[in-house]
C-alpha cells in the first residue's frame, strides 16, 4: 500500500467492462471518481483517463495496470509489469513444440505491453532455433473475436502450427481457428487462460506483479 493511503475496506462498485473507446474510459473514470475512494483501470489504455480525471479528483486514488501517465500524480499509481518475460517463455516452449518451423503471435492494440510481448516471444524462439519463422499481427482490438480468428486462420493457412495470443476475449477466435484447422494447431495465452474446452491449448504464462 502506498505511503499515506490507508486500507480501510469498504464496498465494491459494479465493474464497468469492455470500454474500448478512449472517451468511454475517461467518462467511466469521471463517473466513478466522485463516489469512490479508489478507481482501478485494468488496462494500459487507462493512462489517458487517469491523466484527464485524476487532477480534478485529488481525494480519489487511481490505479492503472500496465500503463504510465506522461507525468507523475500524487493520486495515481501505475503497475507496469515486464510482459516480455513470460512471453519469452512462451517463445521457448512453442519453438520446442513446432513441427512446421512456423510460429505466430497475435496482439490486440499496439501498446507497450503488446510490443514487449512480441519482442519477448521472438527472443525466446530465437534462443531455441533462429531459423524458425515468426509471423506477427496486431488486430487493433483485444476483444474482437472475428478479427483474431481471421488473423489466426491466415497464419494457419501459411503453415503456422503454434500461435501465441496476447489478447483478452479475442483469444476465443484464435481457438476457433485452431479447432477448424485440418491439422494440430496449438495456442498459448498470456492474459486470459480459457483452455477448458480446447484440447490443443499449450499453456498460459503467469506474471507476478510487485507493487513498489
Amino acid at each position: 500500500v502506498q505511503e499515506g493511503v490507508e486500507a480501510t475496506g469498504g464496498e465494491l462498485a459494479e465493474p464497468i467492462e469492455n470500454l474500448e473507446d478512449p472517451q468511454a474510459r475517461i467518462d467511466a473514470f469521471r463517473n466513478l471518481a466522485p463516489n469512490n475512494d479508489l478507481v482501478i483501470g485494468a488496462s494500459a489504455t487507462f493512462n489517458q483517463a487517469a491523466e484527464a480525471i485524476a487532477p480534478q479528483n485529488p481525494d480519489t486514488f487511481f490505479i492503472v495496470s500496465a500503463g504510465v501517465t506522461d507525468k507523475p500524480y500524487d493520486n495515481v499509481l501505475s503497475i507496469v509489469p515486464d510482459e516480455g518475460v513470460p512471453a519469452y517463455i512462451n517463445g521457448v516452449v512453442m519453438a520446442m513444440n513446432t513441427k512446421s518451423g512456423k510460429l505466430g503471435v497475435i496482439g490486440g492494440a499496439e501498446i507497450p505491453p503488446t510490443t514487449q510481448s512480441i519482442a519477448g516471444f521472438k527472443a525466446g524462439v530465437k534462443s531455441v532455433d533462429p531459423s524458425i519463422k515468426v509471423s506477427e499481427t496486431i488486430v487493433g482490438n483485444f476483444n474482437d473475436v472475428a478479427k483474431a480468428k481471421a488473423a489466426a486462420a491466415a497464419m494457419i493457412d501459411d503453415g503456422v502450427d503454434n500461435i501465441f495470443a496476447f489478447l483478452d476475449a479475442g483469444i476465443a477466435g484464435v481457438y476457433q481457428a485452431g479447432e477448424e484447422a485440418s491439422g494440430d494447431v496449438y495456442v498459448s495465452g498470456i492474459i486470459i487462460p480459457q483452455c477448458e474446452e480446447y484440447e490443443n491449448y499449450l499453456g498460459v504464462s503467469t506474471l507476478h506483479n510487485d507493487v513498489l
